[in-house]
């Protein structure tokens, strides 16, 4: 886990269920979050969560678009090989069809 410098008003939560808030008067012109009463318990963890589940969105969206491309590359290689095989039959049907013709 990377070092973090605190600031005031910061909140540092353990687990589900034990949020701190840090406070130093004497920094309070570096916090980010003015301190009017809003910051609570449940305003911490609403935070939390919103923050993993943006993280998860995030995660989802980057498998969901590796495995579009994966999808993508496969469907190309079973059309390369499909039209392949139709110019072979088409090449072999010529051959048969210029054979019978003589």
């Amino acid at each position: 886990m990377d070092a973090y410098t605190l600031k005031p008003n910061d909140r540092i939560i353990f687990g589900t269920s034990t949020a701190f808030l840090y406070r130093c008067q004497s920094r309070d012109g570096e916090a980010e979050i003015k301190d009017d009463g809003s910051i609570n318990f449940e305003m911490a963890i609403k935070e939390k969560a919103d923050l993993e589940n943006a993280e998860e969105a995030d995660k989802k969206a980057k498998e969901k678009e590796l495995l579009e491309a994966e999808t993508a590359a496969k469907l190309k290689e079973i059309t390369d090989a499909a039209e392949a095989e139709k110019q072979k039959a088409d090449a072999e049907r010529e051959a048969m069809k210029a054979e019978m013709e003589k």
